[in-house]
């Protein structure tokens, strides 16, 4: 494998490792915020499984029309990093979220855990998630 290649494979891999770390950063920080429970770690993770999932899609459709990918990768991947650093913030306002909904009935909890936790982690999950069609288009370049 040459230089360039190995170089373009530690970076997909860094931005796989970065998005898994984020996740169980991501529900470790929201037991403070939605509590310990099952039902709070499962929001996170089905959350953010969702938003990379969301975010790889948009970005597929895009990632074969850069005629730089490789360029859009490195753009992405510091935009996700630059999220995560944020995502302390937005645990602020998920708690808001929380607090608003816990008053209106035990029918409300679930959702209200899932809204927050999806203001929590949406933005560096889609982030995250369009690096991989991004790599994955510069494939042709190899």
């Amino acid at each position: 494998m040459n230089p360039a290649n190995l170089l373009r494979a530690c970076l997909l891999f860094a931005s796989g490792a970065a998005a898994v770390a984020f996740e169980l950063a991501a529900v470790r920080q929201f037991a403070a915020v939605g509590g310990g429970t099952v039902l709070a770690a499962a929001a996170v993770t089905a959350a953010f499984l969702g938003f990379l999932a969301l975010g790889a899609w948009g970005s597929g459709r895009v990632a074969d029309l850069v005629s730089r990918p490789l360029a859009l990768f490195a753009a992405l991947a510091c935009a996700g990093g630059v999220a995560i650093l944020l995502a302390p913030w937005a645990a602020d306002a998920a708690d808001a979220v929380l607090v608003l909904a816990f008053g209106g009935g035990a029918w409300l909890r679930p959702c209200a855990l899932f809204a927050a936790a999806a203001l929590f982690v949406a933005v560096p999950a889609l982030l995250l998630g369009d690096c991989l069609p991004a790599m994955t288009a510069e494939l042709p370049n190899l």
